[in-house]
């Protein structure tokens, strides 16, 4: 079995804001072509629809991120804080996921699996797995639920919060733990954005209008272009 290729991370300096405005840019340009896309043997046509959702997690989590880099959140939340922003977000996803019971949309032993967090590491811990429950879900749920893909990200970056907060109140692995999820929620976006380039490169092989409706997120500038910028 061939080893699989180890995943490369964004570095810090990646334009994530300008990759998540050529990704939302391509969701409208994109759209004509998500039905025959669909009819490609392999191919996942939801690729198209979580287009939207990802770029939006990801650049929420890019931010959380560099609010946690300038020590803006680490200064302004103390323990507390966090507690009961983890409490809200854990109140709205079990609300949520309880009225997609009621549905017969989930199961009913899901709720049942994630025990109720009472000190403040369990807390943490039942908001991820909550996380966890609804990104598994995501596919089935999709326009019968308010929940949304930012709503995750941001829930379990509060999650992450707390159990920073809880375990080193001086800030200690908080970055290391943002900077994780920030890596996470753009390689989503760059592996969705890459499977909807797939298609459409498929679809019009010898486009010339190729590159303006799904251009790369990693495009050289040319010299004279890095100058202008400099």
């Amino acid at each position: 079995m061939p080893s699989r290729k180890r995943t490369k991370l964004p570095h810090p300096n990646v334009p994530v804001r300008n990759a998540v405005q050529i990704v939302l840019a391509a969701v409208r340009a994109t759209r004509p072509y998500r039905q025959i896309a669909s009819m490609l043997p392999g191919f996942d046509a939801r690729c198209f629809d979580d287009l939207a959702n990802t770029a939006t997690a990801a650049l929420a989590a890019h931010e959380f991120w560099e609010a946690s880099r300038s020590k803006t959140v680490i200064e302004t939340m103390d323990l507390s804080d966090c507690v009961a922003a983890a409490r809200t977000a854990r109140n709205g996803l079990r609300v949520a996921l309880a009225a997609l019971i009621d549905a017969g949309l989930v199961a009913r032993h899901t709720v049942a699996a994630i025990p109720a967090g009472r000190s403040r590491e369990k807390l943490a811990s039942e908001l991820r797995t909550l996380c966890d429950v609804f990104e598994r879900l995501q596919s089935s749920i999709r326009g019968k639920t308010a929940v949304t893909e930012v709503q995750i990200a941001s829930a379990r970056s509060k999650a992450d919060a707390l159990a920073a907060a809880t375990k080193h109140p001086h800030g200690g692995d908080h970055l290391e733990l943002t900077t994780e999820h920030r890596n996470a929620a753009f390689h989503r976006l760059v592996t969705h954005y890459n499977e909807v380039r797939r298609a459409i490169e498929f679809l019009r092989p010898r486009d010339v209008e190729l590159e303006r409706i799904v251009p790369s997120l990693y495009r050289r500038r040319s010299r004279a272009a890095v100058r202008r910028a400099a």
